[in-house]
């Protein structure tokens, strides 16, 4: 699933990035707001909006800075100019490395410890089907603050 996330970003990025001069962009709405784990602001969170029904709504993506703040952009839309309005379920995820307990050997031939990736989240946030989180974007400004917790809960659970 991360490689997944990983790939969908990176191309992401060299669209948004590069752009295409002859594009006519869609209009969007909008989106942002503060993603926290357990009370702290939570970095480097990747936020994916699916659209509860295939066609009502364009997927938009963005990453949290060290506030925890994101601004979500689409793929056919410009950079961070939200999405389009709809009803949207919201995924969450963030990998890093951790410790396996095992060592080893690296380029040098020295033992060092051996880490795999792995989702920090609750596996709940990063399924299209178990996210306990949906919204409603409407047009005009929207603002979501997400306060995940360690049990993988919504906001009225």
């Amino acid at each position: 699933m991360k490689h997944i996330h990983l790939f969908a970003f990176a191309v992401i990025a060299v669209v948004l990035l590069t752009g295409c001069p002859s594009k006519k962009f869609i209009a969007t709405e909008p989106v942002e707001g503060i993603v926290t784990l357990d009370g702290e602001p939570l970095e480097g969170c990747s936020i994916t909006l699916f659209p509860v029904e295939e066609g009502q709504g364009e997927p938009g993506y963005s990453y949290t800075d060290a506030k925890g703040f994101y601004r979500v952009g689409t793929l056919k839309g410009k950079i961070d100019a939200g999405t389009t309005p709809g009803e949207y379920i919201v995924g969450f995820s963030k990998y890093t490395q951790v410790p396996t307990g095992r060592k080893v050997k690296d380029e040098n031939g020295d033992m060092v410890d051996q880490t795999k990736e792995a989702n920090l989240l609750h596996s709940n946030y990063e399924s299209r089907e178990k996210s306990p989180w949906r919204i409603t974007v409407t047009k005009g400004k929207n603002q979501f603050d997400f306060p995940l917790n360690a049990k993988g809960t919504g906001p009225s659970e």
